[in-house]
């Protein structure tokens, strides 16, 4: 096998140059090998691929917290009797009594899993209106906080129905 001459990367320095780069002209005479030359490999081939897990943590609901969340406005009392439409059945059968609706605001102060954690035995319009009023609350808490930092929080609020 006959040497040839290597690529060498450019190297930038402040320093005049001594010896002129090989121009093509020069290397016109070198001869270059159109054949492959078998290498003993030594290295080992790749370990089978494991699959990458990709952990997803989830996010926490609080329980506990050092602030609980606060409803804006009006406050939410005044919200829930503005807005509760006390459904025509119950007023009809004379239905009185307390849904507990529990849903989760997030770290911005919106609510999700709107759901009824305990009924009026014999209602449930009261309990789907109960429900619809509080998705109006959409985007009007302040969120909890632990150590300053909002969180996610579970709140559940209780919904009582008396006929005056």
């Amino acid at each position: 096998m006959e040497k040839s001459i290597a690529f060498t990367p450019p190297v930038v320095t402040d320093d005049e140059v001594d010896t002129p780069p090989v121009l093509q002209e020069d290397l016109e005479d070198t001869k270059a090998s159109t054949q492959t030359v078998d290498v003993e490999e030594t290295f080992d081939p790749p370990a089978e691929k494991k699959p990458v897990v990709v952990e997803v943590k989830k996010e926490v609901i609080e329980t506990f917290v050092d602030e609980e969340p606060v409803f804006g406005g009006e406050g939410l009392k005044r919200f829930l009797v503005d807005n509760i439409k006390y459904p025509q059945i119950a007023k009809e059968t004379g239905i009185e009594g307390k849904c507990y609706i529990s849903f989760v605001i997030d770290k911005t102060g919106n609510i999700s899993n709107v759901t009824v954690a305990k009924g009026i035995r014999g209602c449930p319009e009261c309990d789907k209106e109960a429900v619809r009023v509080l998705k109006l609350s959409q985007g009007k808490w302040k969120p909890a906080r632990i150590n300053g930092v909002p969180v996610k929080y579970r709140y559940m609020i209780p919904v009582e129905y008396k006929l005056l």
